[in-house]
């Protein structure tokens, strides 16, 4: 019965663990939500349902591999990979009720880790909630770091396509904007949009296996090989002589 009790609690906490792991890849912070084509009275991001572009705004925060157009809310990556980190960004309010100093950021792992986490964060000056953000994850078979690629960033909605924002993107934020990367967007489906960047996968040596203590194994390189033989014979040529010696007399 105890052995039982100690296998439910085990399971208890594997359990435990798992659901706060998918606390922590997800959106922030809860707030009012409005289903598609209905809007915010006020301006908000990422706060509609039902969006036909990409179903729940909340969601914002996806990856793929760079050679695929395939975006996940998680990745399995392998060493050197090249990755496309795409953050989706909309002012649910209606058109004529501008955002003002909209920025987004990511925030890639700061440690290496075999499944870590990215975070992006889209903040407006005048937004209610004032920032919202969203995760995702990634993994190996074992540690790796990921690295921004510098001059990666660009924006991608009706009026830029592709126009690179600058690299503070992720570190302070980057401002972006419709036309230029002015910090406005204005209300309505058709301001919205897409900011996407670039990181490199590097997975982290394994520590180096340690080599076998001198009295165990020889070495065996040409120079040990020598000088065994000549040992060998030296050895030989005397144990000869002492035998010739031991005769003689």
């Amino acid at each position: 019965m105890k052995s039982y009790g100690f296998k439910v609690g085990v399971a208890t906490l594997v359990v435990a663990s798992l659901l706060a792991a998918s606390a922590l890849a997800a959106y922030q912070p809860d707030r009012t939500t409005y289903k598609w084509p209905q809007t915010s009275k006020t301006i908000s991001f990422n706060s509609v349902t039902g969006n036909p572009a990409v179903g729940d705004e909340r969601s914002f925060l996806v990856v793929r591999n760079f050679a695929n157009n395939n975006y996940q809310d998680q990745l399995s990556v392998s060493d050197n990979e090249e990755v496309v980190l795409r953050a989706y960004y909309h002012n649910d309010a209606p058109t004529g009720q501008v955002a003002k100093g909209v920025k987004v950021r990511f925030v890639l792992p700061a440690s290496v880790s075999s499944s870590p986490q990215v975070s992006a964060y889209i903040s407006a000056d005048n937004a209610n909630p004032k920032i919202v953000s969203d995760t995702t994850n990634l993994s190996a078979g074992q540690n790796f770091s990921l690295e921004y690629e510098p001059g990666s960033a660009q924006i991608w909605n009706n009026a830029l396509r592709g126009k690179s924002l600058n690299d503070s993107i992720v570190t302070n934020g980057a401002l972006i904007g419709y036309k230029t990367a002015d910090g406005q967007i204005n209300g309505g489906p058709g301001y919205s949009g897409y900011v996407t960047i670039k990181a490199r996968v590097h997975y982290q040596n394994p520590a180096p296996t340690a080599g076998p203590t001198n009295g165990n194994v020889p070495n065996t390189g040409p120079g040990s090989v020598i000088a065994l033989f000549l040992g060998v014979s030296l050895i030989a040529a005397l144990g000869h002589r002492l035998m010739r010696g031991s005769n003689l007399g």
